[in-house]
């Protein structure tokens, strides 16, 4: 029994260090690295314990290199952004290691760079793991332009009940105890956002319903 597991654990790293190792070997191929981080998102998604074995592969700073490199590449930014959420889940180790990595940089510049593309504005979720309760993140994240950018996500995609969802969740892990971002928040026009969200798509409220009076104190500038 515990042979056969260990084995089988092997088996598995085995496969993580392939993969990583095949993306340090082609770091300017957008194919390779898309369907790399594909791949480490489909090996880790719902597998808790395959997660600590792709961090301890590097697999989640492979993934944020791919981002550097292939910046303008959105199935290289999709890829990984996926891959990213599937990896940190739940994981406290692959979540630091996502973050010291410069992944928040990243994941803001996924966002802005293609503002049209539902499923990019869908990882603000990634910025609800990375900033709700690490004051430093949220101020990273803040300097970054992050709170801007999930607004303008809720205002590009006023139909889509899955962007308005993971934006307001962003903003309110973003915005919780931090008087900068809430006040970023007001600025971009949240409040509006989120009270067009709240009235547009059934089960909004709870996540949003929090940011409302947070937002309604806040003087916006002229």
């Amino acid at each position: 029994g515990r042979e056969a597991a260990r084995a089988a654990a092997a088996a598995v790293r085995a496969r993580f260090d392939a993969v990583v190792s095949h993306m340090r070997a082609h770091p300017g191929d957008a194919a390779v690295q898309g369907m790399s981080c594909r791949e480490l998102g489909d090996m880790t998604r719902n597998e808790p314990e395959m997660r600590d074995l792709a961090g301890a592969a590097g697999a989640v700073e492979a993934v944020t290199a791919a981002m550097r490199a292939h910046a303008q590449i959105m199935g290289v930014q999709l890829g990984a952004c996926v891959a990213l959420g599937d990896m940190t889940s739940g994981n406290a180790e692959n979540l630091a290691r996502t973050v010291n990595s410069g992944a928040v940089r990243f994941v803001v510049a996924a966002m802005r760079a293609f503002p049209q593309s539902e499923a990019m504005q869908t990882n603000a979720a990634l910025l609800t793991t990375m900033t709700l309760g690490y004051p430093e993140i949220q101020t990273r994240a803040g300097n970054l332009g992050a709170v801007e950018v999930v607004v303008a996500a809720m205002l590009a995609h006023p139909r889509s009940r899955l962007v308005q969802f993971q934006a307001c969740g962003a903003l309110g892990a973003m915005a919780q105890g931090h008087a900068a971002n809430l006040a970023r928040a007001g600025n971009a026009g949240a409040l509006e956002a989120v009270n067009a969200a709240m009235t547009n798509h059934y089960g909004i409220h709870r996540v949003a319903a929090s940011l409302v009076p947070l937002l309604g104190g806040i003087k916006r500038k002229r």
